[in-house]
């Protein structure tokens, strides 16, 4: 259609005989139109992100997790010692792009959650394995197998709770604990003894320890041991002191003695 030299077109022509106001609402309503579905494909787009770095998250945890598994991390492990081993792996630059210092954080977290649950779980394990022997070559399967046959009744249903525990097992932990200790007093006691020194057997006092089932084996001086032997030493070396010093006394009131016995005789 062409109206004074001018050319509409059909979608004009729909708006030909509207008011000046009423075109102004038809134009602010399709402008809204499409802001909304701006907002919706930048709100598809955060979303879609946002699932990315959740998934980039999960991935480290599970890194984190499997290493626990392998007894690479401990419950007293820190940051320093495994961060390298943890920057070489593949999940850890896209964390860290995420933020600079997301993967500590998460390994911080990860960490607290890891002791709080081990330390709850700690103190019954022990009561289980007091007298417990250990070697080198025990397998965590057999660790269990063993706990099972010692936890009798309601301590049998708390052992289950414990061992079915996800993602890690308090369980698990300890026997990596245990095997640490083992191979760490076996590999002093080759050294000084030859191959001799390979089974370990938990000392009843592990229940008893004050630092929360810390786990006393053959061979392992404690502290308090080493701090008694220091006083009766201190003690004893104090009484000899004393002993030299009254006999020094005793020979000079003698020497004094004898001086004036022979003045006397001088005189």
């Amino acid at each position: 259609m062409q109206k004074e030299g001018k050319i509409i077109t059909p979608v004009l022509q729909i708006y030909a005989g509207l008011s000046d106001g009423d075109r102004q609402l038809c134009f602010a309503d399709h402008i809204l139109l499409l802001q909304t579905r701006d907002d919706e494909k930048r709100r598809r787009i955060r979303e879609a992100r946002r699932r990315a770095e959740k998934a980039q998250r999960d991935a480290y945890r599970h890194i984190l997790r499997r290493w626990t598994k392998e007894g690479i991390i401990t419950t007293v492990t820190r940051w320093r010692s495994v961060e390298a081993g943890l920057r070489a792996d593949g999940t850890f630059r896209p964390v860290e792009e995420q933020n600079a210092d997301a993967p500590r954080e998460i390994f911080e977290d990860y960490m607290h959650d890891l002791r709080d649950v081990y330390h709850r779980d700690k103190s019954f394990l022990n009561r289980l394995i007091a007298g417990f022997d250990l070697r080198e070559t025990l397998r965590y399967e057999e660790f269990t197998t063993e706990l099972m046959k010692r936890a009798k009744g309601e301590m049998n249903a708390d052992l289950r709770r414990v061992l079915s525990r996800e993602p890690i097992s308090s369980a698990l932990l300890l026997y990596n604990e245990c095997m640490a200790r083992v191979r760490s007093q076996g590999s002093t006691t080759n050294s000084s003894q030859g191959n001799g020194g390979d089974t370990h057997k938990i000392k009843k006092e592990a229940v008893e320890s004050e630092d929360e089932g810390e786990i006393v084996e053959d061979g392992e001086v404690r502290e308090e041991d080493v701090g008694a032997s220091s006083e009766d030493g201190a003690a004893a070396g104090s009484k000899g002191s004393g002993g030299d010093k009254r006999k020094r006394e005793d020979g000079t009131r003698g020497g004094d003695s004898a001086t004036g016995d022979g003045k006397r005789r001088h005189l």
